[in-house]
C-alpha cells in the first residue's frame, strides 16, 4: 500500500521542471532532482538542431526543513553540459535555484539559521540543537557559526546600510535610547526610526555629550534630516542634537 504525501518547498516551487520523484526510503522522504530535464536550449537561446552533451554525471543530497516526523532530503542528479556554438565548446554547470551544494543544505536552512542564532539570540549551540528537534536539520553549531560570517562579509558597510535605508523609507523622526547589556560596563546607544527600524547602534564608553556627539555626527553626514527626537531627560541626548541638528530638531520627552 502506498501514501501520498504533498511535499511544497520553496525549492520545489522554484524547480518543478527538474522534480522527477518523491519517495520514502530508509527513514527519510527523498525528493529526487535531476538538473538534465531542464530546458536548456530555450533558456540558452540555442539554435534548431543543436544538441546539449553531458559529462561529470554525478549526485548528491541535501537537507531541507522538515514539518514532518522524518527529514527531508534533495537527491540531485547534475552534470556538466557543453554544445557547439561557431565550431567551439561552450561549457556551462547548471544551477537549482534555492540551494548550495556547497552547504549541502536549502538556502531557507540558511536563513533559519541565522535567524535563530543572530535575531532570536540563542547562540550557536541552541539554534544547531533547535533545527535537529523541531525541523530534522543535522548541521552543527561551527557550521552555523561559518555561515553567519559568510553573511556577515556580504553585507555593506553600516554606514552603507543606514543609507539605503533612508532610501527605501525616508527617516524624519528617531527614538534614541541605549541599552546596557548584562556583565558589560559600556553602554550601547541605539537609534530606531518611525518606521519600527533600527536605523544605528554603537557601544560607547560613556553616555554623555562627548561621546553622543559622533554618534549623532555620523547620522547626519550620511544624510539623515531628522526633524523629531524622542529621548528620555538624558541632558547629554539634548545637548548633543542641538549641536548636531541645531534648530530644525525637536525634540519631545517620554
Amino acid at each position: 500500500m502506498y501514501i501520498q504525501i504533498p511535499v511544497k518547498t520553496e525549492v520545489i516551487a522554484r524547480n518543478e521542471d527538474i522534480c522527477t520523484q518523491g519517495k520514502f526510503e530508509e527513514g527519510k522522504i527523498v525528493i529526487e532532482m535531476d538538473t538534465r530535464r531542464r530546458d536548456y536550449k530555450t533558456l540558452r537561446t540555442l539554435p534548431r538542431g543543436a544538441s546539449i552533451h553531458w559529462i561529470n554525471v554525478r549526485t548528491f543530497e541535501v537537507q531541507e526543513l522538515s514539518s514532518f516526523a522524518w527529514p527531508i532530503v534533495y537527491r540531485v542528479t547534475t552534470a556538466d553540459g557543453y554544445y557547439q556554438e561557431r565550431g567551439e565548446r561552450v561549457y556551462f554547470t547548471p544551477a537549482v535555484e534555492g540551494l548550495s551544494p556547497q552547504k549541502k543544505v536549502s538556502d531557507v536552512v540558511v536563513r533559519l539559521a541565522v535567524f535563530l542564532s543572530i535575531i532570536a539570540g540563542l547562540g550557536y549551540r541552541k539554534a544547531s540543537w533547535l533545527m535537529e528537534a523541531l525541523f530534522r536539520i543535522a548541521v552543527s553549531k561551527s557550521t552555523i557559526a561559518r555561515w553567519v560570517n559568510e553573511i556577515a562579509d556580504a553585507l555593506p558597510s553600516m554606514d552603507e546600510m543606514v543609507k539605503r535605508l533612508h532610501q527605501q523609507q525616508a527617516i524624519t523622526e528617531g527614538h534614541l535610547d541605549e541599552l546596557f547589556p548584562l556583565g558589560e560596563k559600556a553602554c550601547v546607544i541605539v537609534l530606531k526610526d518611525e518606521h519600527g527600524r533600527i536605523v544605528a547602534m554603537e557601544e560607547l564608553e560613556k553616555r554623555d555629550e562627548a561621546h553622543v556627539k559622533p554618534f549623532l555626527a555620523r547620522l547626519k553626514r550620511l544624510g539623515l534630516t531628522i526633524k523629531t527626537f524622542y529621548i528620555d531627560h538624558c541632558q547629554a541626548y539634548r545637548n548633543a542634537i542641538k549641536l548636531n541638528f541645531l534648530v530644525r530638531v525637536s525634540v519631545t520627552y517620554c
